[in-house]
């Protein structure tokens, strides 16, 4: 079953899909789309730097599952809550910029 959202516009209930939109410099903007109204909400705006980021959070993700020592896995979350963060301030003011944009 896939996941319900509920449009900030018009307030109907959709299923959730993604779609991707490609822009200069290798940037990628992720939104979904209302099926009723057309109102767009981007969800992600992605760079390479973030990119190589979120790559880096597998990896982590992957090292905390074979962990076998706690203190190696205390290293490896506080490492993914720092790379997460750094995520975060990345992204954010990316993501408002493009939902100012998007649905003018």
């Amino acid at each position: 079953m896939k996941p319900f959202s509920k449009c900030e516009q018009c307030g109907e209930e959709h299923h959730i899909v993604l779609f991707e939109h490609k822009k200069e410099n290798s940037v990628v903007v992720g939104f979904i789309q209302c099926p009723s109204c057309q109102h767009k909400t981007v969800c992600s705006v992605t760079t390479p730097l973030i990119r190589s980021l979120q790559k880096r959070i597998r990896t982590i993700r992957n090292q905390y599952g074979k962990a076998k020592r706690l203190k190696k896995a205390e290293r490896l979350f506080a490492e993914y809550e720092k790379v997460n963060t750094q995520i975060k301030i990345l992204m954010q003011p990316m993501v408002d910029q493009e939902n100012n944009i998007i649905n003018q």
